[in-house]
């Protein structure tokens, strides 16, 4: 009977890290489309999303082996999960913007262009985005021609 357990505690973390993959993929897309995080964070975390990615089929695979249903686990959501879904991730990027404006207060800012942690940065006039603030003025020359495209959708 132990050995039952054992499968069966398993394949409930992998449908439980399956289930928080998504939710944390959906709360990175809303944190970058509402642009909730400092573009360094949303950097970091999407190369962390990457590598969880790329171990989502193996992790997939190993839960249809053990018998538990694919199908079941990227099942459309019906509309009551939906918004369920959908307020639950706009609450976690609640917390995240939250959570960026004290860690803000407490990190030291840094250039958008090279990374260098500078204290009186110089913001973009036009738009005025914190992840537009340069060191120098070559740093924001160089940084120019990806910067304004982001900065005519502001």
């Amino acid at each position: 009977m132990l050995a039952a357990v054992a499968p069966t505690a398993q394949r409930s973390q992998l449908e439980a890290a399956l289930a928080a993959f998504r939710q944390a993929e959906g709360a990175l897309a809303l944190c970058r489309r509402q642009r909730l995080l400092p573009a360094m964070w949303l950097q970091t975390l999407g190369g962390a999303m990457a590598v969880a990615r790329q171990l989502l089929p193996s992790a997939q695979a190993q839960l249809h082996s053990m018998g538990a249903s694919q199908h079941k686990s990227v099942r459309p959501l019906t509309g009551t999960q939906r918004r369920a879904q959908k307020a639950s991730l706009q609450k976690a990027a609640g917390a995240a913007a939250q959570a960026a404006a004290e860690a803000g207060a407490q990190l030291p800012q840094r250039c958008g262009h090279c990374g260098k942690a500078a204290v009186g940065l110089r913001r973009c006039a036009q738009c005025r985005r914190t992840e537009a603030s340069y060191c120098s003025r070559a740093c924001q020359v160089a940084a120019w021609p990806q910067h304004k495209f982001e900065c005519r959708e502001a």
